[in-house]
């Protein structure tokens, strides 16, 4: 998307800072200005902020903050879904809860708590979707060039109770740009076409994923992380665990 840091700085700086959160992120660097207090022994100079912005440490300090806003946001949300979930105390070190998955028991916390889209992502979203909901292909099409893997994903997840519109957007997005559909896309396809009792769409799915890196253990290893995962954004039946099982029995 970017072609190197300063474009992407000059993007950041262009774009509202609201965290995930909905509050507003405020950056106080204003420029430093001198203020002189006379008595009757001395002059005191004093530093001061103004009311003159600093437009290039705005600008530079802006990507960090906006990362660590991100983060700020994430782990405020594990907290409180901790604490809903009766854990009265939650130590992480990184995002994707390894820790917690090699020396407790598994729990989905940090699986829960992905960020929703925001911004353009939204916006993008929520058109795409009026249109697939009207069947407005050509419409669709021009907004081909603005696609991302994330907005797919999104996509998506709003159309999961519709499997009819999920399939067509799905294989409209396979014809003409594949690349944007991930392992993830897929495994959301998968769980849409099983809550909908469609099995026999949804092995031919799974056949295709498997068979692509059959050989290719840590593939094996994290198409099971990425079904647990969609299972629990889709609200999904077990019967999708029951499909895995069966296709990993028959090709073996």
């Amino acid at each position: 998307m970017f072609e190197s840091t300063r474009s992407i700085i000059i993007w950041l700086g262009d774009c509202a800072k609201t965290t995930p959160l909905g509050l507003a992120g405020v950056q106080p660097y204003c420029k430093l200005g001198r203020h002189l207090i006379k008595t009757s022994l001395q002059v005191l100079r004093l530093q001061r902020e103004t009311d003159k912005v600093m437009v290039k440490r705005q600008r530079t300090a802006f990507p960090p903050n906006f990362v660590h806003s991100l983060d700020g946001s994430h782990m405020m949300m594990i907290a409180n879904a901790c604490k809903e979930a009766g854990l009265s105390f939650a130590a992480m070190k990184n995002p994707n809860s390894t820790l917690l998955r090699s020396k407790w028991s598994p729990i989905a916390i940090p699986h829960r708590t992905i960020l929703e889209p925001q911004g353009q992502d939204l916006d993008y979203i929520n058109i795409a979707h009026n249109h697939l909901l009207h069947s407005d292909w050509a419409k669709l099409d021009k907004l081909l060039t603005k696609s991302n893997s994330l907005r797919v994903k999104h996509i998506l997840l709003k159309l999961q109770n519709d499997y009819v519109i999920s399939l067509k957007f799905f294989k409209w997005i396979e014809l003409h740009n594949p690349s944007l559909l991930t392992l993830e896309t897929n495994s959301i396809i998968l769980d849409i076409l099983t809550k909908n009792r469609k099995f026999v769409s949804a092995e031919s799915f799974l056949k295709k994923i498997i068979g692509s890196c059959s050989c290719d253990v840590n593939h094996h290893s994290k198409l099971f992380d990425v079904v647990i995962h969609s299972y629990q954004m889709c609200d999904s039946t077990p019967r999708v665990f029951d499909a895995l099982f069966k296709m990993y029995a028959q090709m073996k």
